[in-house]
């Protein structure tokens, strides 16, 4: 299956389970209280029903549901008391678009707990409700060290926050998560991962070649985020070809194309941040920036706001031509 393709699946099996829908094989995971503790609670499983956040056992039976969320009053128990205080405001459904702060919180947990040395530094875990690492399944990748607790504390109270106070249940397809790899010093996605390495194609052997560094910079506001690069175009062979990707964190990342670059040569070169996290380049939705100069950088920066222009990628002036180019094949070859 392509990267397309199987980035779209991931993408409509994350649409059907926000739907209410069964996922890729017709089931969803609940994330959260209401279907017990992820990996153990079966979907849709009324017996454990509620109060476990991710990661733990809740008490069973809907009578103990929704005792009140952290930060927020105490509500009765039982469905009357459904509503026992959420962060900003009790009973009130404040949307994924009210919860930034929540939502910030999560993703500075996580890009602050992915240093590593091997696989066997990482491990998996959920957050869901948008924040995931891997598509539809709510799987994101921290290390060994990082405090789960407070990773499942974070989470349930963005969840909350999502919901309204009324649920801290996101739901998310049936598929198996991929598993942690250890990729640049950084807990990541395995499958992602091999993706993202860095690939260069193409190009007669006794051509003049300059390396190219991409860099981030700034770029906190799309912490955890997914970045993709391409380099060259598949269109007019035999041009060199680079493609790679990676996540941003700390604000930042690095991705190193050697010998990638014809001396001279006005090369198109595109970034992609998938704000939106669902795989697919939206010229709406996500960030796209493009460079074309022929002139030697040994480094180009992508940034929110461009600083000076010098060396640094410009937002795309044509985001549907360029995100074409992410949502198309790859060469492989």
């Amino acid at each position: 299956m392509s990267d397309l393709r199987s980035r779209t699946l991931l993408f409509a099996c994350w649409s059907l389970a926000l739907a209410g829908a069964g996922g890729c094989s017709g089931k969803t995971l609940a994330i959260g209280a209401d279907a017990g503790a992820a990996g153990k609670g079966t979907p849709n499983d009324a017996a454990g029903a509620n109060g476990g956040a991710l990661g733990g056992s809740g008490p069973e039976g809907a009578a103990s549901a929704n005792g009140g969320a952290p930060g927020g009053g105490t509500g009765p128990e039982g469905a009357a008391g459904a509503n026992g205080g959420a962060p900003g405001g009790a009973g009130e459904s404040g949307g994924a678009a009210g919860c930034e702060g929540q939502e910030l919180a999560v993703r500075r947990f996580l890009g602050a707990n992915k240093a590593c040395v091997g696989d066997s530094d990482c491990g998996r875990h959920y957050v869901g409700c948008g924040i995931t690492e891997d598509g539809c399944t709510a799987a994101v990748y921290v290390n060994q060290s990082a405090d789960t607790n407070e990773l499942d504390r974070l989470g349930r109270a963005f969840r909350l926050c999502v919901n309204g106070g009324v649920s801290d249940a996101c739901f998310a397809c049936h598929l198996i998560p991929s598993s942690s790899a250890c990729v640049s010093g950084l807990c990541q996605n395995s499958t992602i991962a091999a993706l993202d390495a860095v690939r260069i194609l193409r190009g007669p052997p006794e051509q003049t070649y300059w390396d190219l560094t991409v860099r981030g910079a700034d770029l906190e506001e799309y912490e955890g985020k997914h970045v993709s690069v391409r380099l060259g175009m598949p269109d007019r062979p035999p041009e060199r070809l680079g493609s790679g990707g990676a996540m941003i964190h700390s604000g930042a990342f690095e991705l190193f194309f050697p010998s990638v670059w014809e001396a001279n040569l006005y090369k198109r070169k595109l970034v992609f941040i998938d704000v939106d996290d669902d795989g697919a380049c939206d010229p709406v939705q996500d960030k796209v920036f493009n460079d074309s100069r022929a002139s030697n950088a040994p480094e180009l920066v992508v940034r929110e706001a461009a600083v000076s222009g010098q060396f640094d990628f410009q937002a795309s002036l044509y985001p549907e031509a360029d995100c074409a180019v992410f949502n198309s094949s790859w060469p492989t070859e």
